[in-house]
């Protein structure tokens, strides 16, 4: 596996790496973009939420973002213990019990609680002893898959008719349940040593997950994508939507450079172009419009659009988490930060990076042999 070490600032050279595009994040991990090899995990801390103690690395920064606007699954989630996935879960319950009366009716509480009682069949498979591991192990996989279906139902089910901002934050909370379920399924291969089977069940899931985070991301976007390039959107958001619409012509296993041009995504688009009732304040019925008291104003379409294109670079943060898990049982590393340093030490910090030494070293030597740029 090589020599192993775990830091908790990110070292220049990979951040020069990330910069340069010699090295990419995959969800939870850092590889070199020509060999795919594994360079640096990334794992959670106790603290998940401020990191201006950890210095000001735009690789922490990208980390938590996400975790403050949507919900996003665990980095190295293969690894995580069971604790700290059941933490997670009871967490994204609490945050579902605020979307508000109405919205939370579509929510159904008993696929919630049988997704519970699957991961108490899943806890004696992660920490049992091999008799107790062989009578979970079937029951655990069965509840877990059944949860993961159920889950993708309702997310499909949350999407139908007319779209409204909190059917796409609920729909956002179902996709990552499910998201959880198979993970955690893929776990209990792994605890019961069927590598191959879990690398097996991997490869199968990601399509899967790769076309509702797309039909997610489609929606969170509009009917009319083309409202993020009129000038209330700042070049921030804009450069962010070319960055999403590039995604979506990807392909469920390819995580390099999008197919789509942005002369295709202008293509695409252009036909909403100088169309100005797309741009106009909504009004329900002729006497809103006479007392001009619209139904959705211009401006606040311009904040629920900035508020969904958050959501859409979160989830598909959540995809790329998937496709880090891959790549590490693909690559049979499977890398755990408590087996490196103390709970006390790891406590201490929001974000632990485990380094793989020896690519790190070749990574510097192939720097340094490069004649400086003139």
């Amino acid at each position: 596996m090589g020599n192993l070490s775990v830091l908790f600032s990110v070292p220049t050279i990979i951040e020069s790496g990330l910069s340069t595009g010699q090295l990419q994040r995959v969800g939870g991990v850092i590889v070199d973009s020509s060999s795919k090899s594994i360079v640096m995990w990334l794992r959670e801390g106790a603290i998940m939420a401020d990191v201006a103690n950890e210095g000001t690395s735009a690789l922490f920064s990208t980390m938590t973002q996400f975790s403050k606007i949507a919900p996003v699954i665990n980095l190295g989630m293969m690894v995580a213990g069971f604790v700290h996935i059941n933490n997670r879960l009871n967490q994204l319950s609490r945050d579902i019990e605020q979307l508000g009366a109405s919205i939370l009716a579509e929510f159904s509480r008993d696929r919630d609680t049988q997704f519970k009682v699957a991961l108490e069949a899943v806890h004696d498979v992660f920490e049992g002893d091999d008799n107790t591991r062989h009578h979970a192990m079937r029951s655990a996989v069965d509840g877990l898959r059944e949860a993961r279906e159920n889950f993708l139902k309702d997310f499909e089910a949350v999407l139908q008719g007319d779209i409204t901002p909190q059917k796409i934050e609920l729909a956002q909370y179902v996709l990552s349940y499910a998201m959880y379920a198979e993970t955690t399924r893929i776990r209990c291969y792994v605890a019961n040593n069927q590598h191959d089977l879990a690398r097996k069940k991997m490869k199968e899931s990601l399509p899967i997950f790769h076309e509702a985070t797309q039909r997610f991301v489609k929606v969170c976007m509009g009917e009319h994508p083309a409202l993020f390039l009129h000038k209330d959107f700042n070049n921030d958001y804009v450069e962010r939507f070319f960055h999403i619409q590039g995604w979506l012509s990807t392909q469920a296993e390819e995580w390099t450079v999008p197919d789509m041009t942005m002369l295709d995504i202008l293509h695409h688009i252009r036909q909403d172009f100088w169309n100005n009732d797309l741009i106009s304040d909504k009004f329900g019925n002729i006497f809103q419009q006479i007392v001009n008291q619209p139904t959705i104003s211009w401006k606040e379409r311009v904040h629920r659009l900035v508020s969904q294109l958050n959501y859409a670079e979160a989830m598909i943060e959540n995809y790329h988490r998937l496709q880090g898990f891959d790549l590490e049982l693909r690559a049979q590393r499977l890398v755990s930060v408590e087996e490196l340093v103390s709970e006390d030490e790891l406590a201490r910090h929001s974000m632990a990076l485990i380094v793989d030494d020896d690519f790190l070293q070749q990574l510097t030597w192939q720097n340094l042999s490069k004649p400086p740029r003139q």
